[in-house]
């Protein structure tokens, strides 16, 4: 494997992440499922097992008989042919691209998490079993929907607001009062004949009614009396 020495700055930050974010779990499931498919045995040293290329095409062959080409030499261009053999043997597999690895991914071990992906990928096509184990009792139990809840019946909410009564019509306006009628205008029940009157007696004003007490002009209306 090509070395490049320590990584600084960002390259460093990456690289620690990805280190704690590798699953040791997932990494011992294909582990014995590479085993037993391949009929290869994986070292300590799940990395250094598989950087030549040859257990990986071995495993694609035992699915998928003469897919992948590979040579056992040692050196680092056929190791890498190995890799980018069983690359193109997943693709036509199936597998989606973000689930597969660049070839230095596994051959440098620059991103050995993605490395597990491809596998668990090509593992749950092959075989229909996806990562991680099967769910033990006690989480199906924790799983298992809770009985309903009953709420308790809320009783009915009463309005606290005053009720308003209705608006009355506007109240009728009383009926407006006649003005007292005036008094009708009363003439004299015998009206002297004209051509005078005698000295003494008192005259009233044909239109008026009022006493003229012989003048000559009313001294309400002011007609010229006879």
């Amino acid at each position: 494997m090509a070395y490049h020495g320590p990584s600084y700055g960002l390259s460093a930050e990456c690289e620690r992440k990805r280190q704690a974010t590798y699953d040791r779990g997932l990494e011992t499931e294909l582990r014995g499922w590479i085993e037993q498919a391949s009929g290869e045995r994986i070292g300590a040293d799940f990395h250094d097992t598989l950087k030549s290329g040859v257990v990986l095409c071995k495993l694609m062959n035992h699915y998928r008989p003469g897919s992948c080409r590979f040579s056992a030499a040692r050196a680092a261009f056929p190791m890498m042919e190995n890799i980018e053999s069983f690359l193109n043997a997943c693709r036509q597999a199936g597998i989606p691209n973000p689930d597969l690895f660049m070839t230095v991914d596994l051959y440098e071990a620059k991103n050995m998490n993605q490395v597990l992906q491809c596998l668990a990928s090509l593992r749950r096509i092959m075989t229909g079993v996806k990562s991680g184990a099967a769910p033990s009792p006690v989480n199906v139990m924790e799983s298992a929907p809770a009985p309903a809840r009953s709420s308790p019946s809320m009783p009915p909410r009463t309005s606290t607001a005053p009720s308003i009564p209705p608006r009355n019509s506007s109240p009728s306006q009383p009926a407006r009062n006649i003005s007292p009628s005036q008094p009708a205008r009363s003439s004299p029940a015998t009206q002297p004949a004209r051509g005078g009157s005698p000295s003494g007696a008192v005259n009233f004003c044909p239109d008026c009614g009022t006493k003229t007490a012989g003048a000559k002009f009313c001294p309400n209306c002011g007609k010229k009396l006879m």
